[in-house]
């Protein structure tokens, strides 16, 4: 949508926001005028910026490539559009950590300099709906007017905040409670076919209508894979699931049209439902035309963050567009695998699939920023690799690593050379988290995922440390820091204390009930403190509960391994029997997972 003119507020108001990254911005001479094209023109002589603009989100990014040219003492001459017209980001804010409105608030003013122009926030239960007190109870969940004013505020800045909610599976918080049983088919799966289940549908997107100005809603429906087979199957036996399934999306549909809303859901469960694998990924997916013809009115949101194969990719671009279309995409900036974004698996992925969606004419693309296992990384400090989305989207290309990462470093404050280093935390591209496991592991049988060996992953996070050590003023870098030197020390350990203990070296086991042991524990109490204010200062206090509760274990385990070597070193005991027993490969469902790391338990806590 063009603009037939820019007022002198929205001039001020992008210097203002541009401001608080950009001092030089408030030296600018600036004349805005629309453009009629959809072309962004930025030039930039001495102090006098000319912009032409489409849209208020493009004259933000105006002012913020006029102000980066400024600083740099460089003139500008620049032509750009956007080759989606949507670009922007969804937040997870369901996994404990919710943003506080004012850090939401400072969100969108990093995707407003860039030209991002969607903001779809992840909420499951973490929104108020009147009618079901447990929603949300004890979660920090956005009261009414918190959603509303951050909706006014994302208007402002040209944004379209839009909510993305759970009418299916991963209801898994609310479900828990007593008072929701009859609600529930599994733990996480909502009961398909009772009108309660409907009324409890039709309150949440009640909710989010009356509150949100957008007229899309993003309704879910991803990995609900025990639909059917849970209370259900008890009380109605086996049914056709794809068909529960239809009718389900039908119905919920409804209640969006009703409310005069535009339903967009995950595709996986189709996808799933038409593959003999039961794989979303399936080479060999062929939905059939029966299922096409039967999906209600809806749009699809293919979501991959995990694949680097375009060949795969291009062949679920080609079957999506067969069932819908205008179906978006979802990529993915990294801040689920741990404490830090991995940055090396984000700029794979998205090489592989954002020019894609370039070719196939994708509208509407999206980074999402997941909190999986608890929130461990501040998703502020994946603002800084918002370049990698917001440049594909008006230059066409996936930046260069450096250049996305010295863009992101003006939101973050955070060098780009510093920034890089979080990239020793993790093992290349794929998704091994041993940084994290080395955080979380029992000091004698660490069950971390074996991709490589712990003197191996020992040196790289060493490196890490060290290479910190220059950026500790910087909030976020002194949480790196004391992040790296924990798993360093940790990993070191795993990698001698067993093979010491097998030689009886009571001199090195003495060592690590003196010194290695404690200097770790209080490693552990030094990282939490880090951890606790970057929480703070970002999100409300409510799950950080769960993330001390982790820290205090392992401070408490560290010490509690340390009585028991002192137990064997004076006689008290014969063995220490974790370190007698042989370590088989640590691989298993939920193995990366916090439960999976410190525990030899099954499954997640």
């Amino acid at each position: 949508m063009t603009h037939t003119h820019f007022s002198e507020a929205d001039v001020r108001l992008a210097v203002e926001i541009t401001s608080t990254r950009l001092a030089c911005a408030s030296l600018l001479q600036i004349e805005a005028a629309p453009s009629t094209d959809g072309v962004l023109w930025v030039r930039l002589n001495g102090k006098c910026a000319r912009i032409a603009a489409p849209d208020l989100n493009a004259l933000f990014r105006g002012v913020f490539l006029a102000s980066r040219a400024l600083q740099d003492g460089r003139a500008l001459d620049v032509k750009e559009h956007r080759h989606f017209a949507d670009c922007g980001v969804m937040l997870d804010l369901s996994r404990g950590a919710v943003m506080t409105v004012e850090s939401v608030k400072e969100f969108l003013r990093d995707m407003a300099m860039l030209g991002m122009n969607y903001l779809q926030l992840y909420l499951e239960d973490t929104y108020t709906v009147p009618e079901y007190p447990y929603f949300g109870y004890l979660r920090g969940r956005y009261t009414g007017a918190e959603l509303e004013e951050m909706d006014r505020y994302a208007q402002s800045l040209g944004i379209e905040l839009v909510a993305s909610i759970q009418t299916l599976g991963h209801m898994g918080q609310f479900l828990q409670w007593d008072a929701c049983a009859s609600l529930r088919d599994q733990p996480p799966v909502l009961m398909i076919g009772q009108e309660e289940t409907y009324a409890l549908i039709e309150a949440e997107i009640r909710a989010c209508a009356r509150h949100l100005h957008t007229r899309r809603i993003h309704v879910g429906m991803d990995e609900a894979n025990g639909v059917g087979l849970g209370r259900y199957y008890k009380l109605y036996g086996a049914k056709d699931r794809f068909q529960l399934l239809l009718r389900h999306l039908e119905r919920v549909c409804a209640i969006c049209r009703k409310y005069d809303l535009e339903p967009i859901i995950w595709s996986d469960m189709f996808f799933r439902l038409g593959s003999e694998k039961s794989a979303y990924y399936d080479p060999d997916i062929h939905v059939p035309q029966e299922v096409i013809d039967a999906v209600a009115p809806v749009r699809l949101c293919y979501w991959d963050y995990y694949n680097r194969d375009r060949g795969l990719i291009r062949h679920m671009f080609e079957e999506h567009a067969r069932v819908r279309p205008d179906t978006m995409f979802a990529g993915g900036i990294w801040t689920w695998s741990g404490f830090l974004p991995q940055i090396d698996r984000t700029f794979e992925t998205s090489r592989a699939s954002l020019p894609l969606c370039i070719e196939y004419g994708v509208s509407t693309v999206i980074a999402a920023m997941w909190g999986d296992d608890g929130a461990e990384c501040d998703l502020l400090l994946g603002a800084q690799l918002l370049p990698v989305f917001s440049e594909t989207c008006w230059q066409g290309a996936v930046p260069e690593r450096m250049a996305a990462l010295r863009m992101g470093a003006v939101l973050t404050g955070i060098p780009a050379e510093a920034y890089d280093v979080f990239s020793c935390f993790y093992t290349g591209w794929e998704d091994n988290r041993n940084g994290k496991g080395f955080v979380y592991c029992d000091p004698l049988y660490p069950l971390v995922c074996n991709s490589e060996p712990a003197a191996l992953c020992a040196e790289r996070l060493r490196e890490g440390e060290l290479r910190m050590e220059a950026y500790r003023d910087i909030s976020a870098c002194e949480f790196a820091y004391r992040l790296f030197r924990l798993a360093a020390d940790k990993a070191e350990l795993a990698a001698e204390l067993r093979e010491r203990y097998l030689r009886r070296d009571r001199h090195y086991l003495q060592k690590a009930a003196d010194v290695l042991l404690p200097r770790m524990a209080r490693e552990t109490e030094d990282l939490c403190r880090a951890h606790r204010a970057l929480w703070m200062k970002h999100c409300k206090s409510n799950g950080w509960e769960v993330l001390i509760a982790r820290y205090g274990a392992c401070a408490a385990r560290l010490m509690d391994a340390r009585t028991e070597i002192l137990e064997y070193l004076g006689g008290e005991r014969q063995e220490i029997s974790a370190l007698e027993e042989e370590p088989l490969p640590s691989g298993r469902a939920f193995g990366q997972f916090y439960s999976g790391l410190a525990f030899p338990g099954a499954g997640p806590l």
